[in-house]
């Protein structure tokens, strides 16, 4: 006994050891609680390392402003946030589509802003099935959530004064920018298994996922006119960011292409020719997906 007490007491607490449980009935009920409160599962290793992302390396390898890619960051910890209610209900009903839906979205920016454990974290979410059990997609969410908290904590969105608006006579006159969604007869590189292979998803959730960034798409359509017009290119980097991290995923390529096009793009010159093959694009995959996926 004196030997098993040395050997207990010697140990490290935050350490898990993966090994047999043996039945010591000379081990207290107070000792074991306070085992089981010391030590972290093995399957959370957002907990135990909390990597927050280097903007100034992110930076240089995307060549944007480091401020820019700050926020970018703003941007994913509000685009979390604004879900976070709905996917929570999700898990506690069983609805995993809805949890991969979301986990896909994020795990694009994720990559892109180099978030090495929040992605691995949704990886294991998007490659989870129902035999799984509802509690292991739990604690994985779980995971992203507490990282998202310590991003929150140290990239809050700062308060900005409101620029002095131009009078009427001083402000320059806006360009008008049309972006219809034209069938004329636009190939469209995508093939839905390619992204369900890589994935490791069903190709029917690939599917969902491309209805879903259509729409995705077609909702920032408003967004993109207004920062064109006022020569807003921030903003237009930053809705092109969170386009091509989508397209990325589904390797939806033509777009893809088109949204690195934008998030890099250094004046707003160069943006309407990009933004209007985009919309073409989209309007040929919506028939790609109506005719053969439908």
């Amino acid at each position: 006994k004196e030997e098993h007490q040395n050997d207990t007491l010697s140990s490290t607490p935050s350490i898990v050891f993966d090994t047999p449980d043996i039945d010591i009935k000379e081990e207290s009920q107070e000792e074991s609680l306070a085992s089981e409160v010391s030590q972290p599962p093995l399957t959370d290793p957002l907990i135990n390392t909390q990597i927050l992302p280097d903007t100034a390396k992110i930076s240089s390898m995307l060549g944007l402003p480091e401020d820019v890619v700050r926020t970018f960051i703003q941007e994913f910890i509000q685009t979390y946030q604004h879900d976070a209610l709905e996917i929570n209900a999700a898990i506690k009903a069983g609805h995993l589509h809805v949890v991969k839906k979301e986990a896909i979205k994020l795990k694009g920016v994720a990559e892109n802003l180099l978030l090495e454990p929040l992605t691995q974290t949704l990886q294991e979410i998007l490659t989870s099935k129902e035999e799984d059990g509802k509690e292991r997609i739990q604690q994985a969410w779980k995971s992203v959530e507490t990282y998202m908290q310590t991003l929150s904590q140290h990239f809050t969105t700062p308060i900005q004064e409101e620029p002095t608006p131009l009078s009427l006579s001083d402000s320059p006159p806006k360009k008008r920018l049309e972006l219809p969604e034209i069938d004329d007869g636009e190939e469209i590189l995508f093939n839905p298994s390619e992204a369900a292979n890589a994935l490791g998803l069903p190709e029917s959730l690939i599917i969902e996922f491309v209805h879903d960034f259509i729409k995705q798409a077609r909702e920032e359509k408003a967004n993109f006119i207004q920062a064109f017009e006022s020569k807003d290119l921030q903003t237009i980097n930053e809705i092109a960011h969170k386009l091509k991290g989508v397209a990325a995923n589904l390797r939806i390529e033509d777009m893809y292409e088109l949204m690195e096009h934008l998030q890099h793009a250094t004046s707003v010159e160069e943006v309407e020719g990009h933004l209007v093959a985009f919309y073409r694009k989209l309007a040929a995959i919506d028939k790609t997906m109506a005719k053969e996926y439908s």
